[in-house]
């Protein structure tokens, strides 16, 4: 009994420390190195990867310690961030071309935080993607006026190349650069 419970704990350790480990590289390389610090020497990308995996470590702690209950619970919980996180953030990123690289980090920043607070701390009556997503919404759309339009190169890329007149739907239409 007691092999066959070692063997099941070291399984579920060896799968942790992996996932731990790309979390950490991914939110090092991927969201440090690639959007916030380009020129980031190999010793900064180190010491991001060590601190984001001990965060993510001990969110997953917080996590376990909150009691979720029920596997349900847990589902729904991950529904509702993924939800709040990824709907407003790629629906604009899909459909309205003025959405910039800023709005769209911030917009997601926003909808877990939002999201995460409302699951905790919100009323239980009200779901938190009914508060947070119209939220994430309005400070996506002006985050993305306040700052510059997308490079028509990349607008082009996810949406064509630019046509004159009227544009039906979400279409392409030429703009004047300001």
């Amino acid at each position: 009994g007691a092999l066959v419970l070692a063997a099941i704990s070291s399984a579920v350790m060896s799968s942790i420390d992996n996932q731990l480990l790309a979390a950490g590289v991914m939110a090092s390389r991927d969201i440090y190195q690639k959007l916030m610090r380009p020129d980031a020497s190999p010793k900064q990308v180190q010491r991001v990867s060590q601190w984001s995996t001990f965060v993510i470590g001990l969110s997953a702690i917080a996590l376990t310690l909150a009691q979720l209950g029920l596997i349900i619970d847990i589902y729904t919980f991950f529904v509702v961030i993924s939800a709040t996180t990824l709907f407003v953030p790629l629906g604009l990123g899909l459909f309205w071309q003025r959405t910039t690289k800023e709005a769209g980090i911030v917009g997601t920043l926003l909808g877990f935080i939002g999201g995460t607070l409302w699951w905790f701390f919100g009323p239980a009556s009200i779901p938190a993607t009914i508060p947070v997503i119209p939220l994430v919404l309005v400070v996506m759309v002006v985050v993305s006026l306040l700052t510059r339009r997308p490079p028509e190169e990349t607008i082009e890329k996810f949406f064509g190349p630019a046509q004159e007149g009227p544009s039906p739907g979400f279409g392409r239409v030429a703009v004047e650069q300001p």
